[in-house]
């Protein structure tokens, strides 16, 4: 039997029992969901306040913000903003992606294939050593069901399986080396930029990594807690979680937990960035080059979003000829991300002009 027959085999026996932990997860990630939610709109509240604007909980979660004329409705990242074709189109990867091309936006080099055709993601890598990026190709946010740096075929083949069972197409793309940025946009207007750094350690040539994350963790609070906003409050650090997905992590880069790196080296604990998992974000809207302002601009506007999450992978986030693709164009945008900057000095207010626009405020 070949290679897609034997995994395929294996893994499809698996099915009911990843779909029923899947459901299980997701139960017992309601109450963390309702107090993510809950933070969520401490922004807004905290904003609505600022100007004096009516802000009030209404029915099924949405949260409505007034001035007595016009309302605003939301809920979570969900907004008046963008309508369903919109985040249709958007979410929608490989017609983004398609549009993207079209228009010389620079994108991973990628390919679409159907779930549980194994073959061809293998087939994908120019060389056994190329790291791909596997994930749904469509309908799917916050890193749900992403898998990256992925190397051997079992990480290739496992991650397939996983991707797929959000959809009937898997998106394999390479893996661009560099740092993860997001770019805010409100009606074509960049309002803020943020690097999205993954939870990591540096080596001092003496302690262990385990006994580098006991120290990174110290005095941070547990995975888990969220304090709703306010300024006087931050910056918010999250403790580092030792599990198989970490254990992993380090050891596509040659480390155990026991391993003594040599000193500043980093080890990067995860690949994708979890605030609170202890990730951290940095406003970095001073240092973003105008051409990667005016391409991310560019690929808003082709898709048509207003209030929109640019995802850019750079090398120099100031220097486009050092290489830079996007990665996705969200139209959920969730704006934690540029309220929890470690950098307190550079925070942007964003939902405060947000709402300065969309109620007429000067």
């Amino acid at each position: 039997m070949n290679v897609q027959g034997v995994y395929y085999k294996a893994f499809s026996s698996l099915s009911s029992t990843v779909f029923f932990g899947v459901r299980l997860k997701n139960y017992l990630r309601t109450k963390k969901s309702a107090d993510l939610l809950e933070l969520i709109h401490s922004y807004y509240e905290y904003e609505a306040r600022v100007l004096n604007l009516n802000y009030e909980i209404c029915k099924s979660k949405i949260v409505q913000i007034t001035d007595g004329r016009t309302a605003f409705n939301f809920s979570g990242s969900y907004t008046d903003f963008d309508g369903k074709p919109t985040m249709i189109l958007a979410g929608d990867k490989e017609y983004s992606y398609s549009v993207m091309d079209k228009n010389n936006i620079p994108v991973p080099r990628h390919q679409f294939i159907k779930n549980g055709d194994f073959r061809s993601a293998l087939a994908f890598r120019k060389n056994p050593e190329e790291l791909v990026v596997i994930k749904p190709a469509r309908d799917t946010g916050d890193s749900t069901g992403v898998f990256v740096g992925l190397k051997n075929t079992a990480e290739i083949v496992i991650s397939m399986f996983k991707a797929g069972l959000y959809g009937k197409d898997v998106l394999v793309e390479e893996f661009v080396h560099g740092t993860n940025y997001r770019l805010l946009f409100f009606k074509g207007k960049l309002l803020s930029a943020c690097s999205r750094i993954p939870a990591r350690v540096v080596g001092d040539g003496n302690s262990t990594i385990s006994q580098l994350i006991d120290q990174t963790n110290f005095g941070r609070m547990e995975q888990g807690v969220v304090v709703r906003y306010r300024p006087d409050s931050r910056p918010l650090r999250y403790k580092i979680k030792i599990d198989q997905q970490l254990k992993e992590t380090i050891a596509r880069q040659g480390f155990k937990l026991d391993s003594v790196p040599e000193k500043d080296v980093i080890v990067h604990l995860q690949n994708i960035c979890h605030w609170l998992k202890g990730g951290e974000y940095y406003d970095v809207s001073d240092r973003i080059a105008p051409e990667i302002i005016q391409t991310c601009a560019k690929a808003v506007a082709c898709l048509g979003v207003k209030l929109a999450g640019v995802d850019v992978i750079a090398q120099d986030i100031s220097d486009p000829c050092k290489g830079y693709v996007i990665n996705e164009v969200n139209t959920t945008p969730c704006l934690l991300v540029h309220y929890e900057v470690q950098n307190r000095d550079m925070v942007k207010p964003v939902l405060n002009f947000i709402l300065m626009d969309t109620f007429g405020l000067s």
